[in-house]
């Protein structure tokens, strides 16, 4: 019996590009830093957070008063609280919903709840979960996705979400998660393809320049070649075999082959990337 492999979800990527998001309009006054080493020893902090400031010129001149340690959990975390209550007898506070401070301690601490944030300040975040209800939290992360295509934070985050509750989102657009990125790549590529081809024709007019036969035969069969490469690229996303790609398109394995071997030689790049690499 073959058994199902389970799909492993990379959460702390996405909750990177999650902070980033949410910290978004005061990015410019933040430096964010991955997986921040504590010391030579494997101990480290998922994401460190620095306030620039244009004054502050050694570590030590940083005073305890302006650190906050937060600690992110999808539930409430119940023992840690009580021990921070009984044990440490700290004071802990809600602030707001999902939000808790924590005092008694040289450090400002704080205790976000994902689960209980609040969906319209805080989407991204709330949304880190493999137990996303509903479809209109999966369409909202969709349309805000689509206005910020151009920043690859929300396709990271995205992605893991997705990966997370394909159900869902299935139930949205009734698409797989790697059809769903290929929707939306080709959407932005057909679109700079459309505005270049577009300008070049317009400064074609502009000069009174007439395009050759042999020039629109050449953008004729780059289009056409995009679209084969796009074909293509969604059928590798699904770890389909060279084989089955040629059949599914019904042509043999030696037409198939030059594109399938650049996408695969090529794991890294982006739909656009491909595109040059075969159309040129």
């Amino acid at each position: 019996m073959e058994l199902k492999k389970k799909r492993v979800i990379y959460w702390h990527p996405a909750f990177y590009a999650d902070i980033q998001i949410e910290l978004k309009d005061e990015a410019d006054k933040l430096t964010f830093e991955n997986e921040h080493h504590l010391s030579k020893k494997p101990m480290q902090i998922d994401v460190l957070i620095i306030k620039n400031k244009a004054d502050v010129t050694r570590a030590d001149s940083i005073s305890a008063k302006e650190v906050t340690i937060t600690f992110v959990s999808e539930r409430y975390p119940r023992k840690l609280i009580r021990h921070l209550r009984t044990i440490r007898k700290y004071e802990v506070e809600k602030a707001e919903d999902g939000i808790y401070n924590v005092k008694g301690d040289v450090f400002s601490i704080q205790i976000l709840v994902t689960k209980e944030l609040s969906e319209k300040e805080n989407l991204w975040l709330k949304s880190l979960t493999n137990n996303l209800k509903g479809s209109d939290n999966a369409r909202k992360l969709i349309e805000d996705y689509q206005k910020n295509q151009e920043n690859e934070l929300y396709k990271s985050a995205l992605e893991a979400i997705i990966h997370a509750n394909e159900k869902v989102f299935k139930e949205v657009n009734g698409m797989s998660i790697e059809d769903t990125f290929m929707e939306f790549v080709q959407k932005k590529f057909d679109r700079r393809l459309k505005e270049e081809t577009e300008k070049a024709g317009g400064e074609a007019v502009e000069k009174g320049v007439v395009v050759p036969v042999e020039e629109s035969e050449r953008r004729a069969e780059a289009a056409r070649l995009t679209e084969r490469v796009s074909l293509i690229w969604k059928k590798c996303a699904k770890n389909k075999s060279l084989s089955d790609i040629a059949e599914e398109m019904e042509t043999e394995s030696e037409e198939v082959l030059p594109i399938y071997n650049v996408i695969m030689q090529n794991p890294g790049k982006t739909f656009e990337e491909i595109c040059e690499l075969v159309v040129g």
